[in-house]
């Protein structure tokens, strides 16, 4: 059917104990991108939205359309503590993936971070909430839920 929306959601992977994540917290991000042979760090206009310190955590990724922001919601029932959510859209900027309410609910499962390859909005709220955010850019555009 056109226009069908298909989510699909992988409820088993596995995930190193978090006790293995603690060091990475102190080991500058260059260094860990070197033993990756020399590649994996997140595009260079993927930046911090206001300043925290330093994070390390599993990384749990969802992937969403450009202007949609339903796949994270959904990714809430995996999500567990320490996790670093991953969220990438095709790198839309058009409209936001996360504002201040939905980092609110992470940070209440206990989410160490989240990136994303597009846009968030509410940049204070989101300093307020104190989750780090790690986005593309910024913008004022609500998402759709599809």
């Amino acid at each position: 059917m056109p226009n069908e929306a298909i989510i699909t959601i992988n409820r088993k992977f596995s995930r190193p104990p978090a006790e293995m994540m603690k060091p990475f917290s102190n080991i500058p991000t260059g260094y860990v991108v070197d033993v990756q042979d020399r590649r994996g760090a997140m595009d260079c206009s993927i930046n911090p939205m206001f300043d925290f310190p330093s994070i390390a955590g599993r990384a749990v990724t969802v992937q969403t359309a450009p202007d949609d922001n339903l796949a994270p919601y959904l990714a809430m029932d995996v999500l567990r503590a320490g996790d670093v959510l991953v969220i990438a859209n095709g790198g839309w900027t058009g409209s936001s993936v996360i504002g201040d309410l939905i980092a609110g609910m992470f940070k209440n499962i206990g989410v160490a971070a989240i990136v994303t390859d597009g846009a968030v909005r509410d940049v204070a709220g989101l300093k307020q909430v104190g989750v780090p955010v790690f986005a593309r850019g910024l913008t004022a555009n609500s998402p759709q839920k599809r």
